[in-house]
C-alpha cells in the first residue's frame, strides 16, 4: 500500500488511445503480412529490437567468460571497442519460437543520427567509461538514482518543456552552480525516466564526477527537489559508484556498464504509454552526446571492418 506522502503522477493514456483508435480505423497495412513472417516489413522497430538483443547477448557472453576465469578480460574497460565488437554476434533472434519467427536476423547498426534514442544509453554509458579512463579515473563514472519530489513535479507542470528536457536543464544548472566548474567542463550525464510501474517519478543514469564533488552533487539534487518531506529526502538520491565497482569485480566491467543502461530501460514501453504521453524518456547533456557520437562512429567503423 502506498504511503500518502509518496509522490505519484497520474496515468496519461490519451496519446496511445488515439493511436489505437487510428489503427482500428485503418489497419489494411498490418493485414498484408500478419499471416506470413516472410513478408513482415523490416521496419525500424525490428532493427531496434535486433540491436538491443545483440547488446544483451554481449552482456551474457561477457559474464560467462568472466566467471569462466578468462583472466585477460578482468581489467578490460567496458568501452574497449575491440572487446565490444568481439562479443557482438553476427545474427540475433528477436522472436519467440511459438511465433514461428525464430530465424536469425543479421545484426546491423544504424548511423548515429538514425539510431533509436532508446538505444543510445548503452553508448552513453560506454562513452562515459572512456572519458573516465582518459581522465586517469580522476573523473568517475557514477551511476545514480534520483527520486522526484512533489514540489519538483509541481514545478514541471507549470512550464512547457518535455519532462526529461526540463529535468536535464534544471539538473545541469544545479550542478553548474554547485560545482563551480569552468564553462567548458560541465558535468556530462544521462538518465532515463522511470515510474516503477506505479507512477513514482524517478531518474536513473550516470554522472561523470570527481570523488571530491560527490557531496556537492547530492546537495545540488536536494536543492533541485525543493521542499521535501523527511521521507522524500531519505529517498531523494543514491550514488551507486561503489555498487558499480563491486559488480565489475564480480561480473566484468563490460557486463556492469551495459547492464546498468539496460536495467534503466526496462520500463520504456510502460512509461511512455501510460505516464509520459509517448514522449521520449531519455536525456543527455550536450558534452556527452558529442563525445558519444564520436565514440559510436569509431565503434561502427571497426564493427563494419570486423563483421562485414
Amino acid at each position: 500500500m502506498n504511503n500518502l506522502n509518496d509522490n505519484r503522477i497520474p496515468r496519461d493514456v490519451i496519446a496511445i488511445t488515439k493511436i489505437k483508435m487510428a489503427i482500428r480505423e485503418n489497419n489494411k497495412s498490418s493485414k498484408k503480412w500478419e499471416n506470413s513472417h516472410e513478408n513482415c516489413p523490416k521496419n525500424r522497430r525490428e532493427k531496434t529490437r535486433s540491436i538491443q538483443r545483440g547488446i544483451r547477448d554481449v552482456k551474457d557472453l561477457a559474464l560467462a567468460e568472466y566467471q569462466g576465469g578468462l583472466v585477460y578480460r578482468f581489467n578490460t574497460p567496458s568501452h574497449d571497442i575491440e572487446n565490444l565488437v568481439k562479443h557482438l554476434p553476427e545474427s540475433v533472434f528477436i522472436y519467440a519460437k511459438e511465433d514461428d519467427k525464430d530465424t536469425g536476423i543479421k545484426l546491423k547498426f544504424s548511423a548515429w543520427k538514425n539510431l533509436d534514442k532508446d538505444l543510445k544509453p548503452y553508448f552513453y554509458q560506454l562513452a562515459l567509461s572512456e572519458l573516465e579512463s582518459s581522465s586517469n579515473n580522476n573523473y568517475r563514472l557514477t551511476p545514480f538514482v534520483f527520486n522526484e519530489s512533489k514540489a519538483l513535479t509541481a514545478a514541471f507542470k507549470q512550464q512547457k518543456l518535455l519532462r526529461v528536457d526540463f529535468i536535464r536543464d534544471r539538473l545541469q544548472k544545479a550542478l553548474s552552480e554547485a560545482l563551480k566548474r569552468p564553462k567548458d567542463n560541465k558535468v556530462a550525464f544521462w538518465f532515463a525516466f522511470e515510474t516503477a510501474g506505479r507512477g513514482q517519478p524517478h531518474y536513473q543514469g550516470a554522472f561523470l564526477i570527481r570523488q571530491d564533488e560527490e557531496d556537492a552533487v547530492q546537495k545540488a539534487i536536494y536543492k533541485l527537489n525543493g521542499k521535501m518531506t523527511a521521507r522524500e529526502k531519505h529517498g531523494c538520491y543514491r550514488n551507486r559508484f561503489n555498487k558499480r565497482v563491486k559488480v565489475s569485480q564480480e561480473r566484468s566491467a563490460l557486463f556492469t556498464d551495459l547492464n546498468w543502461a539496460d536495467y534503466n530501460l526496462k520500463e520504456i514501453g510502460l512509461t511512455k504509454m501510460e505516464y509520459n504521453g509517448l514522449n521520449k524518456i531519455v536525456a543527455a547533456t550536450q558534452p556527452l552526446i558529442k563525445h558519444t557520437e564520436d565514440y559510436y562512429n569509431r565503434f561502427l567503423q571497426q564493427y563494419k571492418v570486423s563483421k562485414y
